[in-house]
């Protein structure tokens, strides 16, 4: 067993600080859609989530990638364009420049996010490894809140001036080149094999397909409540757009809470914890849509934060726990294309909801109801299922 390096580890953990900081500028969404008045509420707000189709696009290809491209240079690479790209609507406000700055910008954080969740199990092993894994989860909602809320505070200056938190990939690169040592082989087989895929029987896709639309609801409510947040206090009147990224940051860090208590809440609740998440998140949107102050606005924004990180977690727990070692890579590889669709899909989403009610805390009703109903599926499946150990929406084998 080789000695831990501890700033290694800090190394490889500061990339995932970045990978849901996508929407961290969304309080800026007001004041762009007054600057940009040509074109509509969801173009803007695309024009934030489009990263999510890039990432996707990065996470498929990503096995193809690591086989052709050193681990160095992918993750080098990545850091640069979520950096560069992330700060150029602060010296460039041009609509089409943003947007494709965006989507370049997206590009960079698939390729780390593609190597920041297998870097771990490829050099750590044991008890290690689980407990870095599980310190990963909650790197990623630290970074959302911490950058969220250094957003908020720059949104006095300009809005243009909150992209200036992409910046932190800098850091976070010198940081990986310091003090995570090349591996022996610079090279080596990613062990998100498409071959894979012909080893997953038709049993096991209901069941991974289940994980991948829950884990597509989970993000979608998140990107959603991030952009639309700011711009419902504005409306209600019981906030400004820097609240909107305060209220962001507190529940992003509900969700760092969770990732730490989640193991214990596994051991506790059992087969019970995704359905008690789910009435957590029903019981949070419905706080947020009556609303009255920021207060319990915000409080509303902690219940959905902590539904949404320990439902992502028990997503990708029980696919370890159903499902062969051999085809877990390519099972993770769906789902997390589950979960980039539903931050990809969200300002459509809220396009839809909007045909039906403009009327900005509809959505909260619309995900409300939603929640409600898939609640309701899970709860009749534990009920019916053999071994009373279901966790998302299909049974498995």
């Amino acid at each position: 067993m080789r000695k831990t390096n501890y700033l290694e580890i800090i190394g490889i953990l500061s990339l995932s600080f970045i990978l849901t900081s996508t929407l961290s500028i969304s309080c800026s969404i007001p004041a762009m859609i007054e600057e940009f008045a040509a074109y509509s509420r969801a173009t803007v707000e695309f024009s934030l989530s489009v990263t999510s189709s890039a990432m996707i696009a990065m996470i498929v290809l990503s096995p193809l990638i690591a086989k052709r491209i050193p681990e160095r240079w992918i993750i080098s690479i990545g850091l640069l364009l979520y950096a560069t790209m992330g700060i150029l609507p602060v010296f460039v406000q041009s609509f089409p420049v943003i947007f494709a700055s965006r989507v370049i910008f997206g590009l960079g954080t698939g390729l780390v996010n593609a190597k920041a969740i297998t870097i771990i199990g490829e050099r750590f092993t044991g008890n290690l490894q689980q407990q870095l894994q599980g310190i990963r989860c909650s790197m990623e909602t630290l970074g959302q809140t911490i950058l969220t809320l250094i957003a908020g505070r720059i949104l006095d200056f300009g809005w243009n001036y909150t992209f200036l938190v992409f910046g932190v990939g800098y850091l976070i690169l010198i940081l990986y080149l310091l003090f995570v040592p090349k591996r022996e082989s610079e090279i080596t087989p990613d062990l998100t094999d498409l071959d894979e895929t012909a080893k997953l029987t038709a049993k096991d896709m209901p069941f991974i397909l289940g994980n991948a639309f829950l884990g597509f609801l989970m993000v979608s409510t998140n990107v959603s409540l991030s952009l639309r947040i700011s711009s419902f206090l504005l409306e209600t009147g019981i906030g400004s757009a820097a609240d909107g990224s305060t209220i962001m940051s507190v529940s992003t860090f509900a969700g760092f809470l969770a990732g730490l208590v989640f193991g214990t809440m596994t051991k506790k609740l059992k087969h019970r914890l995704l359905p008690v998440s789910m009435f957590i998140g029903i019981a949070g949107l419905f706080t947020v849509l009556f609303s009255s102050n920021l207060f319990v606005a915000s409080a509303g924004a902690v219940f959905i934060g902590f539904c949404v990180t320990c439902c992502t977690s028990k997503v990708f727990g029980s696919l370890s726990e159903h499902l062969p070692v051999n085809t877990l890579s390519t099972a993770n590889t769906i789902v997390l294309v589950g979960c980039n669709l539903g931050a990809f899909t969200a300002p459509f989403v809220l396009k839809v909801i909007d045909s039906i009610n403009p009327s900005l805390n509809t959505s909260f009703l619309a995900y409300g109801i939603v929640y409600g109903i898939v609640t309701i599926w899970i709860i009749l499946k534990q009920m019916f299922s053999k071994t009373n150990n279901l966790y998302p929406i299909a049974d498995c084998k």
